[in-house]
């Protein structure tokens, strides 16, 4: 009988703690949500962006990130406000972040070529030049000297 005590104080026990651990592990993940959502540099769900060429055109630029673990990128240049992205109409990019130049009626994208999606049919009144970035310290060099290079960058991250 005084086993029987014993294990059932040990159960009651060892429950009792489980549940208080549980308790604070949860509260510490909710203060760590919230105090890196407001962060610079933390991911936003979606940007976007209005690009303007020399001859009026309007092109459309989303930076756009989601899933459970927010491990899906994707950056669109489109002719239209963009919904959903059309891989027959737009350049989609999946990645986080792209840059790009202005030049009258063209725009150059400067993107890594690992994931990338053309259109089959070209914008209209508009010029698109891809440069494809190939090596991860091209890409480095471009993300840490963009602004050098006259370009603009649109990405996932705040800046």
């Amino acid at each position: 009988m005084k086993r029987i005590k014993l294990i059932l104080i040990f159960t009651v026990f060892g429950i009792v703690f489980s549940c208080n651990n549980h308790q604070r592990q949860i509260k510490v993940e909710k203060n760590n949500e919230e105090s890196t959502n407001n962060q610079e540099g933390f991911p936003q769900e979606e940007v976007t962006e209005i690009l303007t060429l020399s001859n009026g055109k309007r092109i459309y630029v989303r930076a756009k990130i989601w899933g459970v673990s927010s491990n899906h990128e994707e950056i669109v240049f489109s002719e239209t406000p963009i919904t959903i992205p059309d891989k027959d109409k737009d350049y989609i990019f999946y990645t986080n972040e792209v840059f790009y130049k202005i030049n009258g009626d063209t725009l150059n994208i400067y993107a890594c070529d690992c994931d990338t999606s053309e259109p089959k049919v070209f914008f209209d009144n508009s010029k698109i030049i891809l440069n494809d970035l190939k090596t991860s310290s091209q890409i480095r060099d471009y993300s840490a000297n963009y602004k050098n290079y006259g370009l603009e960058k649109m990405s996932i991250y705040e800046e």
